[in-house]
């Protein structure tokens, strides 16, 4: 029969129709109920615990209401290994019960894979234990726990898609993990949020990025100068314009360095700069002698102060 459907009424649903159709609606530990079915050590010999909680596997509801101890197979005498605790869906003796998967010990062991079948055997893993070489007891730090949540999601979603009330946000990669209260993400943000990033993560790994060496005699400052030390070298007269379109964000600055034989000058053309006891949006300022130093402060909407050696032309 290539074609089938379910469930209609008063046609029978067979175990496995209800258990793959059930599966859609979630799977996973429910979040929440008693202790969510952590799984930990305490030195006590060969073992691990389970604390109680509650699970939905493949359709089928399963409960624990107390602790339970799991032993594990004696350890390998040559090699470590990597064992396994699931919780197992077993249709064919209508039960639900926990269990240690033992792995194959080797130089580098991996986990067992869990077993997901439609029809047959189905586990969910809740953590894996290293078992060390020779070891005659588990510890706490042995325990990793790798639970899943009925209300987790696992796919993929389109920027466009991410809108409306994120409540509880897990991002596997370079894990971000937190609440998230509310929240509309437009496609456009977080592309705009990663090339943030990635500027302040350039800036951290390179912090002389915000020092500037320019041996020219003119420089019209701009937003992208903001935060900056300027060194300006040249041997000849240097103006530094400050104009509308520098459009420094207010509180930002840029240091000056007055580093060059020639000297210095602060020109204002349409911004408005004070500095030495006068205002202007038309003159000039110088910066001291040679190794004298300054600070440009944006204070409002073209507006700017300017601090330290200053001289008015």
């Amino acid at each position: 029969m290539a074609q089938s459907s379910w469930p209609f009424e008063n046609i029978d649903t067979s175990e496995t129709q209800f258990s793959q159709w059930a599966r859609n609606i979630g799977e996973g530990i429910k979040t929440g109920a008693l202790n969510e079915l952590e799984v930990f050590a305490d030195f006590t010999g060969m073992q691990v615990k389970v604390r109680s909680g509650q699970a939905l596997v493949r359709g089928h509801y399963y409960q624990n209401t107390a602790e339970v101890a799991l032993s594990l197979e004696a350890a390998d005498l040559s090699n470590p290994r990597v064992d396994t605790v699931v919780v197992e869906l077993d249709p064919s003796a209508n039960s639900i019960v926990l269990e240690v998967v033992t792995g194959t010990p080797g130089a580098s062991p991996t986990p067992e894979p869990v077993v997901q079948t439609d029809a047959g055997i189905y586990q969910i893993k809740l953590a894996e234990i290293a078992v060390a070489t020779g070891a005659t007891t588990i510890a706490a730090g042995n325990v990793t726990d790798t639970r899943f949540y009925i209300e987790d999601f696992s796919g993929t979603v389109p920027g466009s898609a991410i809108t409306g009330e994120i409540t509880t946000a897990t991002i596997d990669g370079d894990r971000l993990f937190g609440n998230i209260d509310s929240a509309t993400i437009a496609k456009a943000n977080v592309t705009d949020l990663v090339s943030d990033l990635s500027t302040i993560n350039a800036s951290i790994s390179n912090p002389l990025a915000d020092f500037v060496t320019d041996a020219t005699t003119a420089r019209t400052l701009t937003s992208t100068d903001m935060g900056k030390t300027i060194r300006f070298t040249s041997g000849s007269a240097t103006v530094v314009t400050v104009d509308a379109s520098t459009d420094f964000t207010v509180g930002a600055r840029v240091d000056i360095l007055a580093d060059g034989a020639g000297e210095l000058t602060v020109e204002a053309d349409g911004a408005t700069v004070a500095a030495a006891e006068t205002s202007t949006t038309s003159g000039s300022f110088t910066v001291g002698a040679q190794y004298s130093a300054a600070t440009l402060l944006c204070v409002a909407t073209d507006e700017y102060r300017l601090i330290g050696n200053i001289g008015v032309v």
